[in-house]
């Protein structure tokens, strides 16, 4: 299952990372190359580090960032990638924590660690109301679609961490 959820900056595609068969759908939702990697979503800040390589002070900062933000981090040598995922492409993960970032209906709902993307064509602009999600996925049976409102904001910050420090290296800063 797909799930189109509204979080703290837009809508967004959501589906388990072990479900080959969706990750193809939403690259094909989205006509989206598959040399660009999807971002990963983890429930808890604790989850971050099963995923990435990162420190615990790190995670400290991460929970007290006050602002949306992705964090880009090297795959941690005892995390298993699905065998579908290009390991070159996927050689760094992107990802946000939905503690952070979605409502708290929604949390539950969600199977973790979950694929994430903006909820658009690749060539367009992100979404930020319910008509329009609609609008795009709802003659989709894989996409269930969730209401609530976002507030409009810019895409988060993504940023990763140098070395071990709390030093941050900017890809994309809104805030």
């Amino acid at each position: 299952m797909i799930y189109c959820i509204p979080t703290d900056t837009c809508f967004w595609l959501a589906s388990n990372i072990f479900s080959e068969d969706d990750y193809k759908e939403i690259y094909k939702l989205k006509w989206r190359s598959y040399t660009n990697p999807l971002a990963f979503l983890v429930k808890w800040y604790e989850d971050i580090d099963r995923i990435i390589e990162i420190t615990e002070e790190q995670i400290e900062f991460l929970k007290n960032y006050p602002y949306p933000f992705t964090i880009i981090g090297s795959i941690n040598k005892n995390f298993i990638l699905p065998e579908f995922l290009n390991k070159k492409v996927y050689s760094k993960i992107a990802i946000r924590v939905a503690k952070k970032c979605i409502n708290h209906d929604i949390i539950r709902r969600l199977e973790y660690p979950s694929f994430l993307t903006s909820a658009n064509y690749s060539w367009e602009k992100e979404i930020y109301s319910y008509d329009k999600a609609l609008e795009i996925f709802w003659k989709n049976n894989w996409v269930k679609i969730y209401s609530w409102i976002t507030k409009n904001y810019p895409p988060s910050n993504i940023f990763n961490f140098i070395g071990n420090t709390l030093e941050l290296n900017f890809l994309r800063k809104n805030y």
